[in-house]
């Protein structure tokens, strides 16, 4: 950053100068504005007042100017220090805001950091299949004569001492068995479609 070393030296000796002229124009009213009160008239007082009314004027103009001129240096300086401030805010700014332990993948090589997606296995549902429910059913003999029968979805099941049977298979409770049907009626809607298609 510039410091204008050069600058306020050279606005230092010319304020100087400017109050050096200012000193020297107010001696000069002095003297002059007494040397024309000794005519006894006092048009020649103004007159011999007014080149040291010329020079104090002089001066001040002079110092008014390098007073600005050190407003432009200090003006100057605070901007650069306010710039090196803001880039050193920015770069803090851009290491906090950095992703930490992020780093980016190379080609050919997986991110350890990342973990890795594995397609779902396919289900019978996303395969357009209808998933069944398992039923427990062991084959077993066909229930006594003295059973009670219930028909459901054009299947007769057979009821007796708390099990269900139907098509020669013993089912624990009823709606095993009515699950059973429903399974095996839709398999065969499946199969005549497929055959028709």
């Amino acid at each position: 950053m510039h410091e204008y070393k050069t600058a306020r030296s050279v606005f230092g000796f010319a304020e100087f100068c400017g109050w050096a002229i200012v000193v020297v124009g107010v001696i000069a009213v002095l003297v002059g504005f007494g040397g024309g009160s000794a005519f006894g008239r006092s048009e020649a007082a103004i007159l011999g007042a007014i080149p040291g009314l010329f020079l104090v004027i002089v001066g001040l103009l002079a110092v008014v100017f390098v007073q600005i001129g050190r407003a432009a240096v200090d003006t100057a300086e605070m901007t650069g220090k306010l710039l090196i401030n803001s880039n050193e805010e920015l770069k803090i700014l851009r290491a906090q805001q950095a992703p930490q332990g992020f780093a980016a993948p190379s080609r050919g090589t997986a991110n350890p950091t990342q973990p890795t997606l594995k397609e779902p296995a396919k289900t019978a549902s996303d395969m357009g299949q209808r998933t069944e429910p398992s039923v427990s059913a062991t084959p077993s003999a066909p229930p006594a004569d003295g059973a009670r029968h219930i028909e459901h979805w054009g299947s007769k099941i057979a009821l007796t001492d708390g099990k269900a049977y139907v098509d020669g298979m013993k089912f624990e409770t009823v709606e095993l068995a009515k699950s059973h049907v429903q399974n095996k009626a839709a398999e065969k809607t499946r199969k005549s479609l497929g055959e028709r298609s």
